[in-house]
């Protein structure tokens, strides 16, 4: 039985509800998806079904207690490709690779430590051959393809390279939208990768919401879910932080909509503080990974591993302001 709403009543009680709040967003997990995993096409790869049913069941075990939207980032990297066959060192059991990345072809050497083909239950020198995109270990029916990106996240390794944010959104069906191949922003940012030769990643991701408040006359200080409270529903929970996070990144496939988009989370806000005392909202987006692979940013907002900012309505306008704690 989900939680979501279980102290409804609190949001009422006065000592509460008559304090100025401010409502704290941050980061609960984020999946990264390469996107020609999901392309029926790519033979060694083509893991559609899959994906989908781990979403699927990532949203099943978060809605059994308390009910949360996804919202996704999709982004753009310099492609990695596998450009010749990977060979062991003479005298060890280490794997090296070598890789070209971007559209100069840079080329890198990496190193698979042995330990990482016994983690996966295989021996210590384990039959390998690649293609372009992965490189496949063992054969026959044991054969495990292994995908660059999954390689270099894995073990992480970083080649100086960055998540380019191209578009935010939200959904309620993790396994279906957007990874689907039916979404504007996907088909917008393929486009933009095409001509850069970049590869394009989803970054499915899951918020958790708090009320913070104090009051010196009773000496009582408040720290609350959202989730719990259910004072902002599933459905508009994740179109504000999508909002939030839209107007932060601000990335060219989304300026068409822009005012638009200013102009919901102006007046959700304005909302918000009339009829809930919620004074100002501050987001942190950080996964906890080092991997440049969560390093996100774009033309109008440095990259970083953790982006966080505070917005609130001054004199009737959105005023934001970027936090560095």
């Amino acid at each position: 039985m989900t939680l979501r709403g279980a102290i409804g009543g609190f949001a009422n009680i006065p000592v509460y509800k008559d304090l100025p709040k401010t409502l704290k967003i941050h980061l609960l997990q984020s999946t990264m998806i390469w996107n020609s995993l999901l392309v029926d096409s790519e033979s060694d790869l083509g893991l559609r079904p899959e994906i989908s049913a781990y979403l699927q069941s990532i949203k099943a075990e978060i809605d059994a207690y308390s009910e949360r939207n996804f919202v996704y980032l999709i982004a753009t990297r310099p492609r990695v490709r596998v450009i010749a066959q990977p060979r062991y060192r003479w005298f060890s059991s280490d794997l090296i690779i070598h890789i070209a990345v971007g559209s100069t072809g840079r080329r890198e050497r990496i190193t698979v430590p042995s330990g990482y083909f016994r983690a996966l239950g295989f021996g210590s020198r384990p039959e390998v051959t690649f293609t372009p995109r992965s490189i496949l270990i063992g054969s026959g029916e044991r054969q495990l393809p292994i995908p660059i990106h999954t390689l270099l996240l894995d073990l992480q390794i970083n080649l100086g390279l960055h998540s380019k944010v191209t578009y935010v959104g939200k959904t309620g069906e993790p396994g279906k939208r957007a990874i689907d191949g039916n979404h504007r922003g996907l088909s917008d940012t393929l486009t933009l990768a095409l001509e850069n030769q970049d590869d394009v990643f989803f970054f499915s991701s899951l918020f958790h919401a708090r009320y913070h408040a104090e009051t010196a006359d009773h000496g009582i200080s408040f720290i609350i879910s959202n989730s719990m409270t259910d004072d902002i529903p599933v459905e508009p929970e994740a179109d504000l932080i999508e909002k939030l996070l839209i107007y932060h990144f601000n990335s060219v496939t989304q300026t068409k909509n822009r005012k638009n988009d200013v102009g919901t989370l102006r007046n959700t806000m304005q909302k918000l503080r009339t009829t809930r005392n919620i004074h100002a909202i501050e987001l942190s987006l950080e996964v906890d990974d080092e991997s440049e692979y969560f390093c996100f940013g774009n033309m109008q907002v440095n990259y970083a591993h953790r982006h966080a900012f505070l917005c609130k309505i001054v004199d009737g306008e959105l005023h934001y302001e970027k936090l560095t704690q």
